[in-house]
């Protein structure tokens, strides 16, 4: 997927014309990374169930150290549509929760305006904050994401990774932990988008 860190967040956030013009670059000549989960239970929820098809059948499951300056928040399963379509009142708590207070100040401003690239770029800035980033990686709570994909974090890390940051690498045997959630994306969402 591409790795697209904007520079300069604070600058761009306090930008009263924001747009996903200003957090993405080309898409041609953007880096890119791949996609990690902060848990056994929910990397095993993507390689085995959400990730297999007729050509990659077989799930691996691959630990890494990363540095956090390349680690950033894989928001498409539940948190760039909490931006879009979230409504404040049932969605605060919750990204408090899984993402932390800092959170916050991306999201009501995201759901203050009314144009969706605004929102989707406030998101784009949230999913690299170190604050936040740490904090989701922390977290302990089961999301239920759209298409009902259960997780506690996804992440993305930027290419390279180098051979020395891989701790292990295996196939997993037992299906995930998770027998329901604890935050799910439809109750944090107005339902006139769908």
């Amino acid at each position: 997927m591409l790795w697209e860190k904007p520079d300069n967040p604070e600058h761009l956030f306090q930008k009263i014309d924001l747009s996903t013009d200003d957090t993405r670059g080309l898409r041609e000549t953007a880096p890119v990374g791949l996609c990690f989960c902060g848990d056994e239970s929910s990397a095993v929820i993507y390689a085995r169930e959400r990730n297999v098809h007729r050509e990659d059948d077989t799930p691996l499951l691959i630990e890494i150290e990363a540095d956090l300056d390349r680690i950033a928040i894989d928001g498409r399963d539940f948190l760039y549509g909490v931006f879009q379509f979230g409504d404040a009142k049932k969605a605060t708590s919750a990204l408090e929760r899984l993402f932390g207070p800092e959170i916050l100040r991306y999201a009501q401003a995201a759901w203050d305006s009314p144009d969706n690239s605004k929102r989707l770029a406030l998101c784009d800035l949230a999913i690299h904050d170190h604050r936040v980033v740490t904090h989701h990686y922390g977290n302990k709570l089961v999301i239920a994401g759209k298409y009902s994909t259960l997780f506690r974090n996804a992440f993305k890390v930027r290419l390279p990774i180098e051979p020395s940051a891989i701790i292990r690498l295996w196939k997993p045997t037992a299906s995930s932990e998770f027998r329901g959630s604890d935050i799910d994306f439809t109750d944090m969402v107005r339902r006139t988008w769908w």
